[in-house]
């Protein structure tokens, strides 16, 4: 499931987020939350979203890593 790519996608609407990939509202919170412990992206904020869409960069063209890691 790759709750950082459609979050972001889905402009950081968790609800919608939830919708597209099928778990529930608080799934989506808790995997966004490990991803923050683990990481250190808060994708709530300006300074955890631009690293993570520049991660997610290479992964649109086939090339390195995302930024859901093991999340």
């Amino acid at each position: 499931m790759d709750v950082c790519p459609t979050y972001l996608a889905q402009q950081q609407d968790r609800r919608l987020t939830a919708v597209l990939l099928g778990p529930h509202p608080s799934t989506v919170d808790n995997r966004l939350a490990r991803l923050a412990e683990l990481h250190g992206l808060d994708l709530g904020s300006p300074r955890g979203t631009a690293p993570a869409i520049a991660a997610l960069l290479p992964h649109d063209t086939g090339q390195g890593e995302d930024c859901h890691g093991s999340v």
